[in-house]
């Protein structure tokens, strides 16, 4: 199933190609490192290289061969240097998102090939049970089963584990108790 990031891929590459002037094999869409300036680009030195022509001068030209419809989920189209930039419409793409989400609920954002034939072990809060529980436990458990759920739905085989600790404080009552009465509780006919 694509996402919504596969359908803005395919959409710039079927924009740019749709252009004549660039083969489908060419174009490689990026994000680019400064995300202000666009949501996806184009660097197009090779497909300018291929035309003789210099990369500002072909970006311009690609960003005027360009139309975009109204329903596009691109809000601009435009050159900068030698890259096509691509912005998208926010709102476009929180529809897009809430339709994939409303198709599957349970299993949107999930990719179990990430993660495949790997194991991850997830310790929980693990609280000490000598003494009383409190939020600081409650606050790392629901934590670590956040992160369980999220390696569970990027594939991974995932192990949940929480640790009931010190028991020496238990043991020792239970040895002092032992000690203590006037014969083992094994020997006793009532050990309880």
């Amino acid at each position: 199933m694509s996402n919504a990031y596969d359908l803005l891929r395919s959409s710039a590459i079927g924009l740019i190609t749709s252009t004549g002037l660039v083969s489908p094999s060419a174009v490689v869409i990026a994000e680019p490192k400064q995300r202000e300036l666009a949501d996806l680009s184009f660097a197009v030195f090779g497909a300018a290289k291929a035309h003789g022509v210099a990369p500002p001068v072909f970006a311009q030209q690609l960003a005027e061969s360009i139309t975009l419809p109204p329903d596009s989920i691109f809000k601009t189209i435009e050159a900068a240097g030698g890259f096509l930039n691509f912005k998208v419409k926010p709102a476009a793409l929180a529809s897009l998102i809430f339709n994939e989400v409303d198709i599957a609920p349970d299993t949107y954002g999930h990719d179990l090939s990430y993660g495949a034939n790997q194991t991850v072990i997830v310790e929980y809060s693990s609280p000490n049970i000598a003494k009383k529980l409190h939020v600081g436990s409650l606050r790392t458990t629901v934590i670590g089963h956040a992160l369980y759920n999220i390696h569970k739905a990027l594939g991974y085989t995932t192990i949940g584990d929480n640790h009931l600790g010190d028991w020496g404080t238990q043991f020792g009552y239970l040895l002092a108790a032992i000690e203590d009465a006037p014969s083992p509780p094994w020997d006793s006919p009532e050990p309880v």
